[in-house]
C-alpha cells in the first residue's frame, strides 16, 4: 500500500482540511488570457465538507484559492490551459492551505512522515471571574475581544 503512487487532487477525491474532512467538488478553471475572468488566471477549489451542516440540510462547502504555475516555474513548460496540473495543484493546496488527500494522509501516518502541529497562543486573553466585574466588562464591550469562560473551581500546579 506504501508503494501505490501519490493520490492528487480531483473531483470526488476524500480531502482533509483545516475544517475537517470533506470531498472535492469542483475544481479551479485557469483561464488562458482572454477568458470570462479578463484574463486573469485563478480560481478555486471546492470542497463539501462532510462535517459541517446548515440548517437547510445541506453540507457547507470551503473554497481554496489556487493560482496556476507561474510560467518561470520549471514544472509549468506547457502554455497555460483551462484544465489545471493535477500534481501541482495538489503540492500547491498542502502547502498553502493544508489540503490533502485523505488517502496521502493515511499513507504518511503509516510511514510516520506525518508530523504534529501546535499552536499556542500566549497572549493573555482568557478571563476567569464571575460577578459584577464581568457584567461591567460585558456591558463595556470587552467582550468583543475577550473570552469568558463559567469555572467552578481552578487547579494550579506550583513545584
Amino acid at each position: 500500500a506504501l508503494d501505490d503512487p501519490p493520490i492528487e487532487i480531483d473531483v470526488g477525491v476524500e480531502v482533509t482540511t483545516p475544517a475537517g474532512p470533506g470531498t472535492v467538488i469542483s475544481m479551479p478553471d485557469f483561464e488562458d488570457g482572454g477568458g470570462k475572468n479578463g484574463g486573469r488566471r485563478h480560481s478555486s477549489v471546492a470542497v463539501r465538507l462532510s462535517g459541517w451542516t446548515l440548517a437547510d440540510g445541506t453540507n457547507a462547502v470551503s473554497y481554496f484559492g489556487c493560482r496556476p504555475p507561474s510560467p518561470s516555474d520549471p514544472d509549468s513548460s506547457s502554455p497555460p490551459t483551462t484544465t489545471p496540473n493535477r500534481k501541482y495543484l495538489t503540492e500547491h493546496l498542502e502547502a498553502v492551505h493544508s489540503v490533502l488527500p485523505l488517502r496521502t494522509r493515511e499513507l504518511r501516518s503509516l510511514s510516520g512522515e506525518l508530523s504534529r502541529r501546535f499552536a499556542l497562543d500566549l497572549t493573555p486573553n482568557l478571563l476567569y471571574a464571575t460577578g459584577d466585574a464581568v457584567d461591567g466588562l460585558v456591558k463595556s464591550n470587552v467582550s468583543e475581544y475577550m473570552e469568558f469562560k463559567a469555572v467552578d473551581g481552578l487547579y494550579v500546579l506550583m513545584e
